[in-house]
């Protein structure tokens, strides 16, 4: 199975990348501040459900490892995906109060509407990427780390290999679903923060890719101080310590 990443970038970098659309990533780009504001209240409003456990548990992770006997190395077996799922009940929402409609608002008045119609277009493509990669509509583990692959490949500028990111799954749903405040959630809950990530990550990862092809160095920087300000905010530490390794993200 193709990993969802690899797939979302090369079937969504067109939203931002085609002639049609050319302005998008300029004006998405250079607008992106308004939804990193955004990003930290979220971060704020779900610190002790969500962002405090994946943390909390990647940090005792690597603690615990620090203290085992090296054993030899072995061979790398090639990244699969285990972890099952973690799913939430979807729940109809006025449009008023949809998390495309919040996003948008933290944007200048004139930009809400467009902001807008690019988060739900976000969501969109990323729920036809679930559906041609098996993952299932709404795994809440896959969405948060399709939030911090996308981040990380803006701020290292730099794409993110399948298997770097098969393991970041299956870590996020083993993180989540042992972490009796997240399971606690309501499914409104739930599925803000899927929506969130999902939107997040879409913009982040399809950005980097689409920015390759502009040989913009104005608007990579942009995405990469970005990137790292999203990461720095949830992981409270500088992000250039973040590491990929076949068991997912490390601190």
């Amino acid at each position: 199975m193709k990993t969802l990443l690899t797939t979302a970038l090369a079937a969504c970098v067109l939203l931002f990348a085609n002639p049609a659309s050319a302005d998008d990533c300029s004006w998405a780009t250079n607008e992106y501040n308004y939804a990193s504001r955004q990003l930290d209240n979220f971060i704020s409003n779900f610190q002790n459900d969500l962002v405090d456990p994946t943390v909390q548990r990647m940090r005792r992770a690597k603690a615990a490892e620090a203290t085992r006997t090296p054993t030899p190395t072995r061979p790398v077996k090639p990244a699969t995906i285990t972890a099952g799922p973690i799913l939430f009940t979807p729940v109809r929402v006025p449009v008023a109060q949809s998390t495309a409609r919040k996003m948008a608002a933290a944007y200048p008045a004139g930009s809400q509407a467009k902001a807008e119609a690019l988060f739900n277009e976000l969501l969109s493509k990323y729920s036809e990427l679930e559906h041609m990669n098996g993952v299932p509509h709404g795994d809440l583990g896959a969405a948060v780390a399709f939030f911090l692959g996308g981040n990380w490949m803006a701020m290292n500028n730099s794409d993110l290999p399948d298997a770097k990111f098969a393991p970041i799954i299956t870590q996020m749903r083993s993180i989540l679903s042992s972490s009796p405040r997240f399971t606690s959630l309501s499914n409104v809950q739930k599925q803000e923060i899927y929506e969130q990530m999902v939107i997040h990550g879409m913009f982040m990862a399809t950005t980097q890719m689409a920015l390759r092809a502009t040989n913009d160095p104005t608007m990579v920087t942009k995405m990469k101080a970005a990137g790292r300000a999203n990461l720095a905010q949830w992981f409270g530490t500088d992000p250039s310590a973040l590491r990929i390794t076949a068991n997912g993200m490390e601190l």
